[in-house]
Protein backbone atom coordinates (compact mmCIF):
# COMPACT_ATOMS: atom_id res chain seq x y z
CA UNK A 1 0.00 0.00 0.00
CA UNK A 2 1.36 3.23 -0.81
CA UNK A 3 2.26 5.82 1.79
CA UNK A 4 0.85 8.75 -0.49
CA UNK A 5 -2.19 8.19 -2.95
CA UNK A 6 -2.10 10.46 -5.69
CA UNK A 7 -5.42 10.53 -8.11
CA UNK A 8 -6.49 13.00 -10.75
CA UNK A 9 -10.57 12.95 -11.01
CA UNK A 10 -11.32 15.01 -13.49
CA UNK A 11 -9.36 18.53 -13.36
CA UNK A 12 -8.51 18.02 -9.70
CA UNK A 13 -5.39 15.65 -8.26
CA UNK A 14 -6.21 13.96 -4.51
CA UNK A 15 -3.09 13.64 -2.72
CA UNK A 16 -3.97 11.27 0.30
CA UNK A 17 -0.90 10.77 3.10
CA UNK A 18 -1.57 7.50 3.85
CA UNK A 19 0.53 6.12 7.07
CA UNK A 20 -2.58 6.02 9.48
CA UNK A 21 -0.62 4.28 11.93
CA UNK A 22 1.69 6.60 12.94
CA UNK A 23 -0.87 9.54 11.91
CA UNK A 24 0.47 9.98 8.68
CA UNK A 25 4.18 11.30 10.50
CA UNK A 26 6.32 11.76 7.15
CA UNK A 27 9.43 9.37 5.87
CA UNK A 28 12.19 9.77 3.66
CA UNK A 29 10.21 7.86 1.35
CA UNK A 30 7.22 10.01 2.12
CA UNK A 31 9.55 13.23 1.41
CA UNK A 32 10.98 11.85 -2.01
CA UNK A 33 7.25 11.22 -3.35
CA UNK A 34 5.65 14.13 -2.14
CA UNK A 35 8.78 16.25 -3.73
CA UNK A 36 8.03 14.72 -7.14
CA UNK A 37 4.09 14.81 -6.45
CA UNK A 38 4.16 18.33 -6.64
CA UNK A 39 6.32 18.83 -9.85
CA UNK A 40 3.89 15.96 -11.49
CA UNK A 41 0.86 18.33 -10.54
CA UNK A 42 1.91 21.82 -11.63
CA UNK A 43 3.28 20.34 -14.51
CA UNK A 44 0.63 18.02 -15.50
CA UNK A 45 -2.18 19.49 -18.24
CA UNK A 46 -5.41 18.19 -16.68
CA UNK A 47 -5.23 18.79 -12.78
CA UNK A 48 -5.92 22.24 -12.33
CA UNK A 49 -6.40 22.22 -8.41
CA UNK A 50 -5.13 20.02 -5.84
CA UNK A 51 -6.82 18.65 -2.69
CA UNK A 52 -4.64 17.47 0.11
CA UNK A 53 -5.24 15.83 3.02
CA UNK A 54 -4.78 12.62 5.28
CA UNK A 55 -6.31 9.09 5.44
CA UNK A 56 -7.45 7.46 8.94
CA UNK A 57 -8.67 10.35 10.89
CA UNK A 58 -5.58 12.37 10.35
CA UNK A 59 -3.60 14.69 8.67
CA UNK A 60 -0.13 14.45 9.79
CA UNK A 61 1.67 14.49 12.93
CA UNK A 62 4.85 15.69 11.49
CA UNK A 63 7.83 14.21 10.95
CA UNK A 64 8.36 10.68 12.08
CA UNK A 65 10.58 10.94 15.50
CA UNK A 66 11.91 7.28 15.51
CA UNK A 67 13.35 7.61 12.05
CA UNK A 68 15.11 10.63 12.96
CA UNK A 69 16.52 8.39 16.06
CA UNK A 70 17.42 5.61 13.50
CA UNK A 71 19.54 7.81 11.64
CA UNK A 72 21.37 9.49 14.83
CA UNK A 73 22.17 6.01 16.54
CA UNK A 74 23.58 4.98 13.15
CA UNK A 75 25.81 8.30 13.66
CA UNK A 76 24.59 10.18 10.22
CA UNK A 77 24.78 13.69 11.06
CA UNK A 78 22.30 16.09 9.80
CA UNK A 79 22.83 17.95 6.49
CA UNK A 80 20.48 20.66 5.01
CA UNK A 81 20.45 18.93 1.73
CA UNK A 82 18.04 16.54 3.61
CA UNK A 83 16.01 19.48 5.23
CA UNK A 84 12.37 18.11 4.54
CA UNK A 85 11.54 21.53 4.33
CA UNK A 86 14.30 23.65 2.15
CA UNK A 87 16.54 20.60 1.07
CA UNK A 88 17.13 19.00 -1.95
CA UNK A 89 14.02 16.94 -1.90
CA UNK A 90 10.94 19.42 -0.26
CA UNK A 91 7.24 18.61 0.90
CA UNK A 92 5.55 21.73 0.38
CA UNK A 93 4.86 22.99 -2.97
CA UNK A 94 6.31 26.12 -2.74
CA UNK A 95 9.92 24.38 -3.45
CA UNK A 96 8.04 23.67 -6.45
CA UNK A 97 6.98 26.88 -8.31
CA UNK A 98 3.23 25.39 -7.77
CA UNK A 99 1.21 28.39 -9.10
CA UNK A 100 -1.97 26.17 -9.21
CA UNK A 101 -4.36 26.60 -5.76
CA UNK A 102 -4.38 23.72 -3.28
CA UNK A 103 -6.63 22.92 -0.73
CA UNK A 104 -6.32 21.46 2.50
CA UNK A 105 -8.48 18.86 4.21
CA UNK A 106 -7.48 18.91 7.63
CA UNK A 107 -8.46 16.34 10.74
CA UNK A 108 -7.03 15.07 13.53
CA UNK A 109 -2.94 16.15 14.26
CA UNK A 110 -1.52 18.80 12.36
CA UNK A 111 1.82 18.92 13.32
CA UNK A 112 5.34 20.37 12.77
CA UNK A 113 6.16 19.22 9.00
CA UNK A 114 2.55 18.27 8.88
CA UNK A 115 1.03 22.12 9.90
CA UNK A 116 4.03 23.54 7.56
CA UNK A 117 2.03 21.96 4.62
CA UNK A 118 -1.61 23.03 6.01
CA UNK A 119 0.10 26.65 5.60
CA UNK A 120 1.78 26.28 2.21
CA UNK A 121 -2.18 25.23 0.95
CA UNK A 122 -4.26 28.12 0.12
CA UNK A 123 -7.52 27.11 1.49
CA UNK A 124 -8.05 25.31 4.49
CA UNK A 125 -10.92 23.33 5.51
CA UNK A 126 -10.84 21.55 9.17
CA UNK A 127 -13.19 19.56 11.11
CA UNK A 128 -13.53 20.58 14.72
CA UNK A 129 -11.54 17.52 15.62
CA UNK A 130 -8.46 19.51 13.80
CA UNK A 131 -5.34 20.09 16.53
CA UNK A 132 -2.60 22.59 15.43
CA UNK A 133 0.95 22.40 16.95
CA UNK A 134 4.49 22.56 16.64
CA UNK A 135 6.34 20.10 18.70
CA UNK A 136 10.25 20.49 17.33
CA UNK A 137 11.31 22.11 21.01
CA UNK A 138 10.33 18.96 22.99
CA UNK A 139 13.22 17.38 20.74
CA UNK A 140 15.23 19.99 20.65
CA UNK A 141 14.83 20.87 17.36
CA UNK A 142 14.27 24.42 15.50
CA UNK A 143 11.32 24.51 13.81
CA UNK A 144 12.70 25.32 10.67
CA UNK A 145 10.24 27.49 8.91
CA UNK A 146 10.14 29.98 11.83
CA UNK A 147 11.97 32.58 9.64
CA UNK A 148 8.31 31.97 7.59
CA UNK A 149 6.12 31.32 9.84
CA UNK A 150 4.61 35.58 10.58
CA UNK A 151 3.61 35.74 7.26
CA UNK A 152 0.61 32.64 7.82
CA UNK A 153 -0.07 33.02 11.71
CA UNK A 154 -0.19 36.24 13.96
CA UNK A 155 3.09 36.77 16.23
CA UNK A 156 2.11 35.89 19.41
CA UNK A 157 -0.04 32.63 18.18
CA UNK A 158 3.89 31.66 16.85
CA UNK A 159 5.30 32.34 19.66
CA UNK A 160 2.97 30.36 21.78
CA UNK A 161 3.47 27.61 19.74
CA UNK A 162 7.20 27.71 18.96
CA UNK A 163 8.21 28.29 22.19
CA UNK A 164 5.82 26.77 24.83
CA UNK A 165 4.22 23.79 22.17
CA UNK A 166 0.86 25.25 22.58
CA UNK A 167 -1.53 23.51 20.73
CA UNK A 168 -4.53 25.57 18.63
CA UNK A 169 -8.36 23.83 17.81
CA UNK A 170 -9.48 24.52 15.08
CA UNK A 171 -12.46 26.85 16.21
CA UNK A 172 -9.61 29.00 17.30
CA UNK A 173 -7.98 29.04 14.26
CA UNK A 174 -11.00 29.93 12.33
CA UNK A 175 -11.35 33.11 14.80
CA UNK A 176 -7.90 33.91 13.75
CA UNK A 177 -8.27 33.40 10.04
CA UNK A 178 -5.42 30.96 9.29
CA UNK A 179 -8.27 28.23 8.34
CA UNK A 180 -11.00 28.91 6.26
CA UNK A 181 -14.44 27.28 7.61
CA UNK A 182 -14.80 23.97 9.82
CA UNK A 183 -16.56 21.26 8.16
CA UNK A 184 -18.28 18.77 9.76
CA UNK A 185 -16.33 15.39 9.54
CA UNK A 186 -18.10 13.24 7.47
CA UNK A 187 -18.41 15.91 4.84
CA UNK A 188 -14.90 17.19 4.47
CA UNK A 189 -14.15 15.15 1.22
CA UNK A 190 -17.49 16.55 -0.05
CA UNK A 191 -16.61 20.34 1.30
CA UNK A 192 -12.90 19.86 -0.43
CA UNK A 193 -14.62 18.38 -3.63
CA UNK A 194 -17.06 21.35 -3.96
CA UNK A 195 -14.53 23.63 -3.52
CA UNK A 196 -12.34 22.76 -6.25
CA UNK A 197 -15.19 22.20 -8.37
CA UNK A 198 -15.60 25.61 -7.86
CA UNK A 199 -12.71 27.10 -8.49
CA UNK A 200 -12.36 25.39 -11.96
CA UNK A 201 -15.02 27.91 -12.76
CA UNK A 202 -12.59 30.96 -12.46
CA UNK A 203 -9.38 31.66 -14.99
CA UNK A 204 -7.05 29.85 -14.55
CA UNK A 205 -3.96 32.09 -15.35
CA UNK A 206 -5.69 35.35 -13.35
CA UNK A 207 -5.26 32.83 -9.85
CA UNK A 208 -1.92 31.25 -10.51
CA UNK A 209 -1.05 35.04 -10.98
CA UNK A 210 -2.35 36.07 -8.20
CA UNK A 211 -0.75 33.29 -6.37
CA UNK A 212 2.41 34.13 -7.45
CA UNK A 213 1.69 37.95 -6.41
CA UNK A 214 0.63 37.11 -2.63
CA UNK A 215 3.35 34.71 -2.07
CA UNK A 216 6.07 37.13 -3.75
CA UNK A 217 9.28 37.72 -0.76
CA UNK A 218 12.18 38.83 -2.23
CA UNK A 219 13.88 37.99 1.01
CA UNK A 220 12.65 33.75 0.95
CA UNK A 221 16.13 33.22 -0.09
CA UNK A 222 17.93 35.18 2.54
CA UNK A 223 15.85 34.00 5.06
CA UNK A 224 16.50 30.37 4.29
CA UNK A 225 20.30 30.66 4.12
CA UNK A 226 20.03 32.42 7.56
CA UNK A 227 17.76 29.27 9.07
CA UNK A 228 20.36 26.63 7.52
CA UNK A 229 23.12 28.57 9.46
CA UNK A 230 20.92 28.50 12.69
CA UNK A 231 19.41 25.50 12.64
CA UNK A 232 22.27 22.55 11.21
CA UNK A 233 24.25 22.97 14.32
CA UNK A 234 21.44 22.47 17.15
CA UNK A 235 20.08 19.55 15.38
CA UNK A 236 23.45 18.33 14.94
CA UNK A 237 24.00 18.95 18.97
CA UNK A 238 24.24 16.88 22.17
CA UNK A 239 21.12 17.88 23.49
CA UNK A 240 19.08 17.08 20.40
CA UNK A 241 20.38 13.84 20.47
CA UNK A 242 19.30 13.60 24.50
CA UNK A 243 15.88 14.92 23.34
CA UNK A 244 15.36 12.17 20.67
CA UNK A 245 16.47 9.12 22.58
CA UNK A 246 14.28 10.04 25.77
CA UNK A 247 11.11 10.38 23.09
CA UNK A 248 12.33 6.95 22.30
CA UNK A 249 12.61 5.68 25.56
CA UNK A 250 9.60 7.39 27.00
CA UNK A 251 12.01 9.51 29.83
CA UNK A 252 12.29 13.42 30.37
CA UNK A 253 15.60 14.84 28.57
CA UNK A 254 18.54 15.67 30.55
CA UNK A 255 19.28 19.48 29.05
CA UNK A 256 23.73 20.10 28.50
CA UNK A 257 22.97 23.56 26.50
CA UNK A 258 25.63 22.00 24.45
Amino acid sequence: MAKIEYEIRGQVAYITLNRPEVRNALDREMVGTLHELWQEFQSSGSARVAVLTGAGGHFCAGYDVKAINSRQDAGIPFEWSRSSMFGDKRIGPDGHGVTKPIIAALDGSVNGAGFWLALQSDIRLATDRARFGLGEARFGFPVEFAALISNYVPRAVAMEMLFALKVYDARRFHELGIINEIVDGEHLMEKARDTAEALLERGPLAIMAMKELINFDPNYKEKIRFTAEKVVPVVNSEDTKEAVRAFVEKRKPEWKLR
